[in-house]
């Protein structure tokens, strides 16, 4: 595949996702609002007099003559990030609050079907990433994953992927607000958790008004750093605590190679929720100078959170077996509540708070553009910013709601890595890889990724059924 990768490599200046005049246009601006490298905000725009054949490379020729009609045209020149940035933030991508529930899914499944999942799902996202990537090759001005859903499936791929992609980050708001919630009321047992829910809502509310979200996108780091931090704790924990006592690594407790079929499939969506960051892949693969070494970014960053989240899982579900509980922040908190646990709780509690605004920020953004035109979107003006509140405020209390109507966190986390990354990581790149590039593709790549993508829909519906049925307690 010579044109993957390589389409737009040496271009400095790229087509602007803003061109498409179909819903979403802010889909590139609202995925960059949720990475802290700077390589991939610094851009500016201006107006040519005339504008370049491959700023329509995408669109559909009705779409061709609508941008063709105007006479001016805004085009991003983006500063291009290094093979260190996009390794940064793919890592910041894939880390998140999903590692608490690691030991918990190893409980539920076991040890051997829990290292088979464990294996399966890090090998397939691996190369579902780099299908992605290759993807991006496909036309100039390809850029976002919308972008490669409009490519294969016109502008009914680029919605549903818009749509599938937005409600994941929804749904991932309402688990912020549950973590939040158990945590502190980990740290202040006299408060109940559905009110410290709400409690954590009129706190982080504020902060979703706001459209300038640079300063919160650098502090998501605080989620590579919990994660480092959380996985620290368990070792100190493990390795201090007395032979014979819960939560020993010396003597670890009793584990199960396999466990009740009740419980396995709950474990689907658990372990995949580790390895779900493909929304935002593309935008990082093409924000790099040399597009051609995304494949081996990806190879780094898997190998890193494999590692991470590989040892949390085994770590915790050894000092705890099957008395670990749903977040293992909870059973450290139990049998060894001194400073060093509350302070990594309070890291965990820092880090939604964080990410919750940046993670409603695209759902907020391609809302506002249903009610909004886009001279009223920029300049800001008064309205503007009413609309926006009101829409903001909305989403949040809607999540809220969610978040008190299903308090339970490993069924939630369980919901979002079997439906949405599985449809999102797996699904989704090898149907579109397929779409795009089925006349040149040999047989035995097409039969493997028609493989991937069936086993991935029978494990999704698997998945997410258990999510909703399966006992977790």
């Amino acid at each position: 595949m010579n044109r993957a990768y390589a389409t737009l490599d040496n271009e400095s200046v790229q087509t602007s996702s803003r061109l498409h005049t179909r819903w979403p246009q802010t889909y590139e601006q609202g995925v960059n609002s949720r990475l802290p490298s700077p390589a991939l905000k610094q851009t500016f725009t201006f107006q040519p007099d005339t504008p370049s054949p491959e700023s329509f490379g995408i669109l559909s020729p009705h779409d061709k003559n609508s941008a063709e009609s105007h006479q001016h045209y805004e085009v991003t020149i983006a500063i291009k990030s290094s093979f260190q940035s996009a390794v940064f933030n793919s890592v910041n991508v894939l880390l998140g609050v999903g590692i608490l529930s690691g030991p918990f899914a190893l409980r539920s499944s076991g040890m051997l079907a829990g290292g088979v999942l464990f294996i399966f799902f890090a090998g397939v996202t691996n190369y579902t990433g780099k299908l992605l990537g290759k993807c991006l090759g496909y036309q100039a001005g390809m850029q976002t994953y919308p972008d490669i859903g409009q490519a294969a499936f016109g502008m009914y791929g680029r919605v549903f992927i818009s749509v599938v992609f937005f409600t994941e980050l929804f749904t991932a708001t309402a688990m912020f607000y549950i973590l939040m919630g158990d945590t502190l009321a980990a740290l202040v047992p006299s408060i109940a958790e559905s009110k410290m829910t709400i409690i954590c809502y009129l706190i982080v509310l504020p902060t979703t008004w706001t459209r300038h979200l640079s300063l919160l996108s650098y502090f998501s780091i605080i989620g590579i750093l919990s994660s480092i931090f959380c996985l620290y704790t368990i070792l100190y924990v493990g390795l201090t605590t007395d032979n014979g006592e819960v939560g020993s690594l010396t003597e670890p407790q009793p584990v199960q190679w396999i466990a009740s079929n009740d419980r396995v499939p709950l474990s689907i969506g658990l372990t995949m929720v580790a390895f779900g960051g493909h929304s935002v892949f593309p935008s990082i693969c093409s924000s790099m100078k040399r597009r051609e070494e995304f494949p081996r970014v990806l190879n780094i960053a898997y190998s890193i959170v494999a590692i991470i989240y590989g040892a949390v899982e085994l770590c915790g579900y050894f000092m705890y077996g099957e008395m670990t509980k749903k977040e293992i922040t909870l059973n450290l908190m139990d049998t060894f509540p001194g400073h060093l646990v509350k302070l990594m709780l309070w890291t965990i509690v820092l880090n939604p708070m964080s990410k919750l605004a940046i993670t409603l920020n695209p759902v907020a953004l391609a809302v506002e553009e249903l009610f909004l035109d886009t001279s009223e979107r920029a300049p800001v003006t008064c309205r503007t910013k009413t609309v926006g509140i009101f829409i903001r405020t909305a989403l949040a209390t809607a999540a809220l709601m969610c978040a008190l109507f299903v308090p339970e966190f490993a069924r939630i986390t369980s919901f979002i890595g079997a439906f949405f990354a599985m449809l999102v990581s797996v699904f989704f790149p090898c149907v579109c890889y397929l779409r795009l590039f089925w006349s040149v593709l040999g047989e035995k790549e097409k039969w493997l990724n028609v493989l991937i993508a069936t086993i991935s829909l029978v494990l999704a519906y698997i998945g997410t059924v258990a999510s909703f049925s399966a006992p977790v307690s």
